[in-house]
């Protein structure tokens, strides 16, 4: 069902209710400023949301509590400035999320800590300053980590630890001076690591990234 680049302002609790076995539901390039708690209610077969491109500032904790096989989901291009730490309990097949483009400062831990099958993670031109050393705690099956164009000036040593299978990292137009010894440590598959327009400070808080090339 697509639905997209319209003119909709809301969407009724419980609206697509008939549509049991729906797959795919396009809702992004609309007006969209808040859902519904039960605005996807009764789409317990849904495997793809797109809400990119609204203007949705909050969401409910429980938006997505009806929507267990949800595998791709998009929230790219919206105003959203926090997230409830409980908002992704109930997806616990996604395969790709794209938080892209708002206006996130920071993420909530525990977040993520129920999508380990999650491959795909974009956070790409948003507000972020910091970032908690567990913030991304259960992402075990993350390959691709997107954090370019925030505000970041420093990063947790440990924040990869728990990432094994990540083989893409974005780190670029960030505020980075330096980055902490044992990084990567834990990232024995990363092979793609962009790092370009950051302030970099070329004295020995380097030697770590220096040691980490040339190993690699």
């Amino acid at each position: 069902l697509k639905l997209s680049d319209n003119l909709l302002v809301q969407v009724p609790p419980g609206a697509f209710g008939a549509l049991g076995q729906l797959a795919e539901l396009h809702l992004d390039g609309n007006r969209l400023e808040e859902l519904p708690a039960a605005a996807f209610s009764g789409l317990g077969e849904l495997r793809r949301l797109q809400l990119q491109h609204n203007a949705l500032g909050s969401l409910p904790p429980d938006i997505f509590a009806d929507v267990p096989n949800l595998t791709f989901l998009s929230l790219e291009g919206n105003r959203l400035a926090t997230l409830p730490v409980a908002l992704l309990t109930g997806t616990p097949s996604l395969l790709h999320l794209s938080l892209a483009r708002n206006q996130l400062e920071t993420l909530p831990l525990g977040l993520f800590s129920n999508l380990s099958v999650l491959q795909t993670l974009v956070l790409s031109h948003n507000a972020m300053v910091h970032l908690p050393t567990e913030v991304f705690q259960g992402l075990v099956g993350l390959t691709a980590l997107q954090l370019s164009h925030n505000n970041l000036s420093s990063l947790p040593a440990r924040l990869l630890s728990g990432l094994p299978l990540l083989t893409a990292l974005a780190l670029d137009h960030n505020h980075l001076a330096r980055l902490p010894p044992g990084l990567f440590d834990a990232n024995r598959e990363l092979a793609r690591l962009g790092l370009t327009d950051n302030p970099w400070a070329c004295d020995c808080h380097l030697s770590y990234l220096l040691g980490w090339l040339q190993r690699f």
